[in-house]
């Protein structure tokens, strides 16, 4: 009713929304997380993947029947290594091995009943956690084939270099061999899309050399895909201003060192890129919006900012060790590296922010690739 405050006290302090078109770049990038690259190679649906089911021992194959394998942070290895940098996977593996390993030979030093019964206690939760290890064992061995693959290596060096502004603006022949190679448009879209973002629009020359390639090559099916790559601001005309440099540089995009093991930054998620869209949620709370205004003045879009008032009887504590809990919805979908910076932000022991994470969709490189994707049909007579 009018004039009546609410009595019930706010339980978000702060809520950011961005819009896809702000970070059209960090979905493109491979993510280079244990459960990103799961999404990359084999899709997550609702909560699960779906995996070759002779890859697990024991596992009996029926028609070819694929392994169907949860993914649930209600799962205590998974909640671990899910957002970790695949090369922190291994060793985080053996390391579990090594303790579940150490935990079954306590039966061996139980001597009383009091001691037996302790381990009989435990034992159902180890052979829960030697289950999950040998699960997520068989699922790394199948992602570490996949990113092996000559194919998988030549397009992450593509991409790093285009990251690292190696090749900013000029023909890459690298992709026109992945092309005569018949590697996947999608992916190829990736790429050029990238080196678009990344040079801030590519001269008119070099955008109808790859238009020709797109076209000769997969076929001219794809002709309206390309515009709408166009139309999206994926595939730009330069304008002659570098706005992703002066980005890279203001925000720390790019890390050309990264601790992939043991991270000190977000950038390990892709393992040079950190994300904009997360960039933008951690200079909001240090040190604020205010110092990078110019910053939000280049980026597609209006940016706005507003305070609610909250009466005093509602207000949360100020304590210095009061966790703040904010919202970050993304408006067009967001990808999984995304939301392991944002988890890595808030498991800093510096940090006193919770980040709840809402998006229309989580999405890969591939898949909003697919999304713009216009397939031109022949007409039928």
């Amino acid at each position: 009713m009018a004039g009546i405050q609410s009595a019930v006290k706010p339980q978000i302090d702060s809520l950011v929304i961005l819009d896809r078109s702000v970070d059209l770049l960090s979905t493109l990038p491979t993510q280079l997380t244990y459960e990103g690259l799961i999404d990359e190679l084999f899709g997550i649906t609702q909560g699960s993947t779906k995996l070759p089911a002779e890859k697990f021992s024991g596992q009996e194959a029926e028609d070819g029947d694929p392994k169907v394998v949860q993914l649930s942070s209600t799962e205590l290895l998974y909640a671990e290594i899910r957002g970790l940098n695949f090369n922190a996977v291994g060793p985080t593996l053996s390391r579990k091995a090594r303790n579940i390993s150490a935990q079954f030979q306590e039966r061996h030093d139980a001597k009383t009943v009091r001691q037996m019964k302790e381990f009989v206690e435990k034992l159902p939760s180890m052979q829960a956690a030697k289950l999950s290890l040998g699960t997520h064992t068989s699922v790394a061995e199948l992602v570490k084939e996949q990113i092996d693959t000559e194919d998988f290596l030549q397009t992450l060096q593509i991409e790093q270099e285009i990251l690292s502004y190696v090749n900013s603006d000029r023909y890459l022949e690298a992709v026109e061999d992945l092309a005569c190679k018949g590697f996947p448009i999608r992916k190829l879209l990736r790429l050029i899309a990238m080196q678009s973002l990344v040079s801030s629009g590519l001269k008119p020359k070099l955008v109808e050399m790859y238009k020709r390639l797109v076209l000769q090559t997969y076929g001219y099916k794809h002709l309206l895909t390309l515009q709408n790559l166009e139309k999206a601001g994926l595939v730009t005309l330069t304008n002659g201003n570098k706005t992703f440099g002066t980005l890279r540089k203001r925000l720390n995009l790019i890390s050309d060192v990264v601790d992939e093991q043991n991270p000190t930054d977000i950038a390990y998620v892709h393992s040079v890129y950190a994300p904009l869209s997360v960039r933008l949620v951690q200079q909001l709370e240090k040190p604020g919006w205010r110092n990078i205004r110019e910053v939000l003045y280049m980026l597609p879009g209006p940016s706005f900012e507003d305070t609610q008032q909250v009466p005093p009887n509602l207000r949360n504590s100020s304590k210095a060790n009061q966790t703040k809990v904010v919202m970050v919805m993304f408006v067009g979908g967001c990808t999984m590296a995304e939301v392991a910076a944002l988890r890595f932000l808030s498991n800093q022991e510096d940090s006193n922010v919770e980040y709840l994470i809402v998006t229309t969709n989580i999405t890969t490189g591939t898949q909003f690739i697919q999304s713009l994707e216009a397939p031109m049909e022949a007409p039928v007579f």
